[in-house]
C-alpha cells in the first residue's frame, strides 16, 4: 500500500509540472462547484474566469473563461490508507464531453474548444483530485487563433470542500441537499522529458522499497 501511495504522490507532483503554455483558473474568477446525488456528477457554475496565461502569444485569452460540463464520478468504496489516512480513488467522465474557452461580449467568442477524456479522481478527506495523472486529457478540436502546437492539452481540477467528499458521494442519495465548495484548475502543454524523469525516480524508488 505505501508503494502506491508514493506512486500516487509522484503523479500529483508530475501534474504541476510543465513547460510551454499553461492556463490556469480558481473560483476566485466566478465559478464553484456542486455535486448532483442524483446524477452522480460534479456541476461547475459557468463561466469561470482565467487567472494567468504563459506561454502563448494570444492575449485574447487574457480575458477569457473557461466552460466545464459536467463530470460524473464513480468512486471505488475500498479506500487504500496511508497511515491512518483513508484515500479514495475512481473514475471520472464527463457528461457532455466539450470544454471551452471564450472570450468577447457575453463571452460570444471561442477561442478553442476540445473533448474532455475519461479520467482519474483522488480523494482525501475534504480535497478531491480530478485528472490526477498527467496526459492528454483535452483533444483540442478547434483553436481560432491557430495556436498549430497544441493537438491536446493535460487537464486538472482540485475541488476543496467542507465536509469529506468521499463520503459525500459514497453515501448520497436523491434526497441528499446539494453540496458545493471552490476549485482551482490548468490546462497545461506537458513536458515529456521532465514526466521520465519524475517516472524514472519513482520506479527506482519502489524497487530500493
Amino acid at each position: 500500500m505505501k508503494k502506491l501511495v508514493v506512486l500516487l504522490i509522484v503523479l500529483s507532483l508530475a501534474a504541476s509540472v510543465h513547460a510551454g503554455l499553461d492556463i490556469s483558473f480558481s473560483s476566485d474568477k466566478g465559478g464553484n462547484w456542486s455535486y448532483n446525488s442524483e446524477a452522480s456528477a460534479f456541476s461547475f457554475n459557468q463561466p469561470v474566469g482565467i487567472d494567468t496565461v504563459q506561454g502563448t502569444t494570444d492575449k485574447s485569452l487574457d480575458n477569457a473563461r473557461v466552460y466545464i460540463p459536467d463530470i460524473a464520478v464513480t468512486l471505488n468504496s475500498d479506500p487504500y490508507y496511508y497511515f491512518d489516512i483513508p484515500i479514495y480513488t475512481g473514475t471520472i467522465t464527463p457528461v457532455s464531453q466539450t470544454i471551452t474557452v471564450r472570450t468577447g461580449e457575453e463571452n460570444s467568442k471561442e477561442i478553442f474548444s476540445g473533448d474532455l477524456n475519461t479520467g482519474t479522481i483522488v480523494i482525501v478527506g475534504t480535497t478531491a483530485s480530478l485528472y490526477s495523472i498527467s496526459q492528454e486529457d483535452i483533444t483540442i478540436i478547434q483553436w481560432i487563433k491557430g495556436e498549430e502546437f497544441v493537438s491536446g492539452l493535460d487537464f486538472s481540477l482540485t475541488l476543496q470542500g467542507g465536509i469529506d467528499i468521499a463520503e459525500m458521494i459514497l453515501n448520497s442519495n436523491n434526497d441528499s441537499p446539494v453540496v458545493s465548495g471552490t476549485f482551482s484548475g490548468s490546462m497545461t502543454v506537458p513536458e515529456p522529458a521532465t514526466f521520465f524523469i519524475l517516472a524514472l525516480g519513482s520506479v527506482l524508488f519502489l524497487k530500493k522499497e
